[in-house]
């Protein structure tokens, strides 16, 4: 029940960790939603900034443009006023059109903005009536100036006929002649002024000439016709005339109420413009405070989790890396066979797994010291077991009677120094020797006497061969061998010769000898052993190097 309660214990150190990483991570989200929210505000005022106030003001903008376009052409109407019949109409449609396209698609969105379209729209009304009413003007006056140009035109011919009358022979009068001139000069004027009062005048002057001419005393006939083609059509410039200017006053009457109306109208859009562009701007400053304070909340935030991540670090780095290096280094000095202190203070994981490496380690230095003694007893028994293994080593391969090495021995030291002599090119020599007339011995002394004897040759031998580098073995019965590495024939006979005469030195009583003392025989054999050969025919040659010792009287060293 301790263990299942220390899971959810504060203390422990997971539990304070889990709870730590999920608090930063909870103040991650909860600022990552704050700032999402931020964002997904800024995009609405973003696309009511973009798709309401700019659209709006652009157009109002267009409205206010499209207002002084149409009041722009209807200037331009009036300044083209002499124009021909096949020109365009003075007031396109199409700009109306256009304009009341662009009005419908605007709607208020205060009440600020509702009376200033209210205000617009009054004005709109009145300013195109005043239009149509100028383009009526405009087109009356344009027939007015066709018909006076036809009038012009009949005028003109007239006024050639009658100067070509007036050059003819009938009519030599130079007084008579200037005076209508002048007087048709006059009516020609007449059609191209521009105000009432210098009409007025020109009709005086013209009428003032008529009634001098018609007052001229003995007028001839033709001077007479003359002058009653002239009246009429002096009076007909005058009376045409006199409508033209006043449907010209007319039209820019109709101008000017038309430019009036279309002050105001512009006047009113311009100043809705002005509110909207004003909205809009109002609203871009919102936004832009509202991305400023996004990005201050941003930066208070990340400085925020920047601490608490800091804070974590160094709460991990104190309370867990801290703690796992010290024991971490303690564990490595234990595995040295140092034994620091164990730290166990605490009660979180890291302490719990001080405890149990503390538990751990005594344990295994309980494991250690028990090993230690197992291992002792088992090198005792291990040193023991060589022993015996050397003792049985020894009793395997040493002859028993003579405490040399054996038959068996020496066939294994064959084939190592024949392997040996053959990989260095290396010579070896072999000597065999035999006790002479050794039965006779035994016949004489006995058996017992026998032993003695092969023991006393074989010491004899054996502390002779310690001058040089060989080995020396029972063959057999009362039968020795030698192996000399590394040495030839000669080399092999200087040894046998020293062999035999220490053993002669020692004086072993043999009544059974020729010379009354033990003595040996001894056959010599050397080869250089290459790849591929045995040993058995170097045994073969040394053997009867022996029999021939033997033949030749004993006591002697034979060379095969």
């Amino acid at each position: 029940m301790k263990d299942n309660r220390q899971g959810f214990s504060l203390k422990g150190i997971g539990v304070r960790l889990t709870l730590i990483l999920i608090g930063v991570m909870g103040f991650y989200l909860l600022t990552t939603w704050h700032n999402i929210r931020a964002l997904q505000e800024q995009s609405r005022g973003f696309s009511v900034l973009s798709g309401s106030h700019f659209e709006r003001t652009m157009y109002a903008a267009e409205l206010s443009r499209d207002a002084e376009v149409i009041a722009a052409q209807a200037l331009e109407s009036l300044m083209g006023a002499r124009r021909t019949a096949s020109d365009i109409p003075p007031i396109d449609q199409d700009l109306l059109r256009i304009y009341q396209n662009v009005r419908n698609e605007i709607e208020p969105a205060s009440e600020l903005e509702r009376l200033q379209l209210a205000e617009l729209d009054r004005w709109q009304k009145p300013y195109f009536d005043s239009l149509k009413k100028l383009a009526d003007k405009l087109s009356e006056e344009q027939s007015f100036q066709l018909r006076q140009q036809e009038k012009l035109n009949d005028l003109l011919a007239r006024l050639k006929s009658m100067e070509q009358g007036l050059a003819s022979p009938e009519a030599i009068d130079p007084a008579f002649n200037a005076y209508a001139l002048a007087a048709l000069s006059y009516a020609s004027l007449a059609l191209s002024s521009e105000k009432a009062g210098q009409l007025r005048r020109l009709e005086l002057s013209a009428h003032k000439i008529l009634g001098y001419l018609k007052n001229l005393p003995s007028l001839s006939p033709f001077q007479q016709q003359y002058l009653s083609q002239l009246t009429p059509v002096v009076s007909d410039a005058f009376e045409f005339r006199r409508p033209v200017l006043v449907s010209q006053r007319a039209s820019l009457a109709a101008v000017r109420q038309a430019r009036l109306y279309a002050q105001k109208l512009t006047t009113s859009s311009y100043n809705y413009f002005l509110t909207l562009k004003k909205t809009a701007m109002d609203a871009t400053a919102t936004y832009q405070q509202l991305v400023s304070e996004t990005f201050r909340m941003i930066a208070i935030f990340s400085v925020i989790f920047v601490l608490l991540m800091v804070l974590t670090v160094l709460f991990i780095r104190e309370k867990v890396v801290r703690r796992l290096d010290d024991l971490q280094q303690v564990m490595h000095l234990h595995m040295e066979g140092k034994h620091p202190e164990i730290p166990v203070d605490g009660e979180d994981e890291i302490s719990d797994m001080g405890k149990a490496f503390s538990i751990f380690v005594e344990a295994r230095r309980k494991a250690e010291q028990e090993l230690i003694e197992a291992r002792q007893e088992a090198e005792d028994a291990n040193q023991q077991l060589k022993t015996l293994n050397n003792q049985l080593q020894m009793l395997s391969e040493t002859d028993t009677l003579t405490q040399i090495p054996n038959r068996r021995r020496f066939e294994q030291e064959l084939q190592t120094l024949w392997r040996h002599c053959t990989r260095y090119s290396h010579p070896l020599c072999l000597i065999i020797i035999d006790i002479d007339n050794f039965k006779l011995f035994n016949d004489r002394y006995g058996h017992h006497a026998g032993d003695h004897c092969l023991y006393h040759v074989a010491q004899l031998l054996l502390q002779e061969m310690e001058t040089c580098q060989g080995m020396l073995a029972r063959y057999g019965g009362e039968e020795f061998v030698v192996l000399l590495p590394e040495m030839d024939s000669i080399q092999g006979k200087n040894v046998a010769e020293q062999l035999l005469s220490a053993v002669k030195a020692a004086e072993l009583k043999h009544l059974g000898s020729p010379e009354g003392i033990v003595t040996l025989s001894m056959g010599i054999a050397s080869c250089l052993p290459e790849s591929g050969t045995v040993p058995y025919r170097l045994l073969q040659r040394a053997d009867e190097a022996l029999y021939r010792a033997k033949n030749a009287g004993r006591a002697r060293v034979e060379v095969a």
